[in-house]
């Protein structure tokens, strides 16, 4: 497979994204859907092997029974000159293994909420019967917003087959992921899953896998006889019940984890429910906010809860006619058809689907397609010149479905088209056409040194109107004049605009802390408070911010001098109280 080559006539492969003993991973633009998928291609050197080639159709078959979020998804299977290929999602970003690597442990709660979300879609497989087998770091795609995704179900098992014996699937890149069943050889199931993620999320927090050593054998005898450490005692920060529930799905026995998870994900759901203590002062007890967060986001993006009552799961019908679509669907729910101009698929194509795939929903419930009712672009003219009246009328007969004027300044005649945007070409109905006109403009009075009522009188005369108001301290100016305007004076302006001032304000003096004030901020997206109360007795605020972890320098001033009470909020709760002497 070569850069520029077109498989199947309609995947052209753009680039190689990745490797591996079984397969080759292209980049591919999918001609038909218009967009970028990852296109797997079995290695011509094994296409005659009996073993790999099981081994694919194996991860094919997978692939095919399961749509989450979680998870890589399939699009479709071929096979070219004899060579068999997978089309799958294309998830651009790192591998889990890459950003641990290069992050270092990553943040309690930012684990707990991805690991809540992979759990979500570790479900989902086994639901439908799928063991994934290999699950590890490496085959976990983060993207940049932070999501997660599994990928590689290349030695899944699937409803209840038997397991190899070989042991082939123990390779060195996986022996520090494996549970003891499956470094023994013995049958696998969802708890073996169970087990591996466990080893995940112990190296999400704490850098580290549970056992590791230059031998795979050595490895594989530590997963089997002897006991993991702690995460407290790598990394004390961590809390105790997360720690409980990691160490539990680590139990050499599947029947001691969880053996759903499910099971898992509300494990630690309840683990971040339990409080930390903290120090109360001045009978404020320090509130510990993390679960909400985590729960919310995570019953939101999780999508791990199956429903008890009679569902079915929504197929994956995008791409599919209008017929085809009506056909997988009718007899499980009541099907509406919306139609929707597209320039990605054809006329007569499903291009949205509501609920998603993969969403488990009551039978007989109403469900909406959107069918392409064909291409929506049409061939733009320039209009400079015209009147905008004339323009308009125009573009309406073109098929542009989103113009707006906006008017300028110019020496044409009021109401000619100056220019526009685009200026023409093939564009979309819906995409925003600008026709930039000529307007009826005025002179621009000078109003800087007149107070602010004055200022807008005489910006109303020359119609004209005020815009925004904003202040600067100075010690230069009488207190309510104005000393700037946005447009300068005897300009010309478009009528009826607003002009922006700026007025001055006296400053009081301002004092400072005799020293330096520091602060240590511990995580990332962190609210910062500052209140201080001055000698008067009057309470202010000296300091607001969103800051990322790290030590600050912080510039504090007041009103006051003397002796000052600092109290130091880190997300609503009071983390410090000191004194400040200010001059």
């Amino acid at each position: 497979m070569n850069i520029g080559d077109i498989l199947s006539d309609r995947y052209l492969v753009e680039s190689l994204i990745g490797t591996g003993g079984m397969a080759n991973v292209y980049k591919c633009f999918d001609k038909k859907k218009r967009i970028e998928v990852a296109v797997k291609v079995l290695r011509e050197e094994l296409a005659d092997d009996e073993e790999f080639v099981k081994r694919f159709e194996t991860e094919a078959r997978a692939a095919s029974k399961v749509t989450h979020d979680s998870l890589v998804n399939m699009y479709g299977v071929g096979t070219q000159d004899g060579t068999s290929y997978i089309v799958m999602e294309y998830v651009p970003g790192r591998t889990l293994k890459q950003v641990i690597s290069e992050n270092g442990p990553m943040n309690e709660r930012e684990a707990v909420i991805m690991a809540i979300r992979l759990l979500g879609g570790i479900n989902h497989a086994h639901a439908h019967g799928i063991i994934h087998r290999d699950i590890k770091p490496q085959n976990i795609i983060v993207t940049e917003d932070g999501s997660a995704k599994i990928a590689d179900f290349g030695i899944a098992k699937l409803d209840g087959a038997k397991d190899d014996k070989d042991g082939s699937e123990m390779g060195i890149g996986s022996v520090r992921y494996i549970s003891p069943e499956q470094a023994l050889g013995d049958q696998t199931d969802a708890e073996s899953d169970i087990y591996s993620f466990g080893v995940v999320l112990y190296e999400m927090l704490t850098g580290k896998v549970p056992f590791d050593d230059p031998d795979p054998d050595r490895i594989a005898e530590m997963h089997v006889r002897e006991t993991p450490a702690s995460m407290r005692e790598i990394n004390p920060a961590i809390m105790p019940a997360i720690d409980r529930v990691v160490l539990k799905a680590l139990e050499k026995d599947p029947d001691d984890r969880y053996h759903s998870a499910v099971e898992f994900a509300r494990a630690l759901k309840a683990a971040v429910k339990q409080p930390k203590p903290k120090k109360k002062r001045r009978g404020t007890g320090l509130r510990y906010v993390l679960a909400g967060a985590v729960i919310a986001l995570a019953l939101i993006t999780g999508g791990y809860f199956v429903w008890q009552l009679s569902v079915e799961e929504m197929p994956v019908v995008i791409g599919r006619t209008e017929s085809e679509a009506n056909e997988i669907l009718n007899g499980m729910f009541k099907v509406s058809v919306n139609h929707e101009l597209s320039n990605e698929y054809p006329a007569g194509t499903v291009i949205k689907q509501q609920p998603g795939a993969g969403r488990r929903i009551r039978r007989n419930s109403d469900v909406v397609i959107t069918v392409s009712s064909g291409s929506d672009t049409f061939a733009l003219t320039s209009c400079v010149g015209m009147t905008c009246d004339d323009a308009m009328a125009l573009l309406v007969e073109l098929g542009a479905k989103n113009v707006r004027r906006e008017y300028v300044v110019s020496v044409l005649d009021v109401g000619t088209v100056v220019r526009q945007m685009p200026e023409s070409g093939e564009i979309a109905q819906s995409d925003p056409v600008i026709l930039y006109v000529s307007g009826e403009s005025v002179k621009v009075p000078a109003i800087t040194g007149f107070t602010l009522e004055n200022a807008e009188a005489m910006l109303l005369n020359a119609n004209l109107s005020l815009g925004n108001v904003n202040e600067t301290y100075t010690a230069d100016e009488n207190d309510g004049v104005v000393i700037a305007q946005s447009v300068r004076p005897n300009s010309s302006a478009l009528a009826g605009s607003a002009i922006d001032v700026v007025i001055a304000r006296r400053r009081e003096r301002e004092f400072t802390p005799l020293t330096d004030f520091r602060l240590a901020v511990p995580l990332d997206n962190t609210r910062v408070q500052i209140i201080i109360t001055k000698p008067s007795g009057e309470v202010a605020e000296a300091y607001s911010d969103v800051l990322n972890r790290g030590t600050y320098s912080l510039n504090l001033t007041s009103t006051e001098v003397g002796l000052h009470t600092v109290m130091v909020y880190l997300d609503d709760i009071v983390m410090e109280e000191t004194s400040l002497n200010f001059e």
